[in-house]
């Protein structure tokens, strides 16, 4: 007898667990956004109130965040209380002027667009560079806007790399090991495109290394890829 008062306490108690409520909309969304304060605005318009976070960081020292959340409520227009679960920092810097760069400074170095995309008024990379194994020199990355371009149709920038002489086929580096490090960056650009239009077509252009048989070679080739950007809300 106690043994089948056990079973059915345990079935209960199973059906209980089962029957759990759970009103979170939705789980796993991905979006990148810009932070402000304990909120994240999304690039796609929607504002993310942190209400439970379950990952180390402080949000509010951070400005451009790739973050991954469970949205938990509606709680205006286009406004949730969110669960964060990932998150992390992402470079944001204002383009430079090519008539006023010190080229020095930006660097030509070899630097992989692996992944570009744009949304409200940023130009978002995925980029890779090539690292030395062992080393604490900071590379610096940027976007470089050429205002002289002859077409006034299009936009054009070129993603740099500056790596201090640390980067494959550079001189000395013949016995050194490097990494393919990766890293996200974001740019506002949406301030280039002129009054009265919304939206511009954009090329970017960068210097990565030729490959062979799928190997990279110290020899670099020029890549580009063109889209479309839109102003900002």
């Amino acid at each position: 007898m106690k043994r089948a008062v056990r079973a059915s306490l345990l079935a209960a108690l199973l059906l209980a667990a089962g029957c759990a409520k759970d009103d979170t909309v939705l789980y796993g969304e991905y979006a990148m956004g810009t932070v402000s304060g304990r909120s994240i605005i999304s690039d796609g318009g929607l504002t993310y109130d942190v209400a439970e976070q379950q990952c180390p960081g402080l949000l509010d020292t951070m400005k451009r965040v790739l973050f991954r959340c469970d949205i938990l409520r509606r709680t205006g227009n286009d406004r949730y209380d969110i669960r964060l679960r990932e998150m992390q920092s992402v470079l944001c810097k204002d383009p430079i002027e090519a008539t006023s760069m010190d080229g020095d400074a930006v660097g030509d170095d070899p630097v992989r667009a692996i992944s570009i995309w744009s949304g409200n008024g940023y130009l978002n990379f995925l980029i890779g560079i090539a690292v030395l194994n062992g080393s604490d020199t900071r590379h610096f990355i940027n976007l470089v806007h050429d205002g002289a371009s002859p077409s006034a149709d299009t936009l054009y920038f070129s993603l740099r790399h500056n790596a201090y002489g640390e980067y494959f086929g550079a001189e000395g580096m013949e016995d050194a090991y490097f990494e393919l490090g990766r890293s996200y960056v974001s740019f506002p650009v949406g301030r280039f495109i002129p009054e009265g239009r919304e939206s511009m077509p954009v090329r970017i252009f960068w210097r990565w290394h030729a490959e062979e048989d799928g190997r990279p070679m110290k020899e670099t080739d020029t890549f580009s890829a063109a889209g479309e950007i839109r102003r900002g809300r």
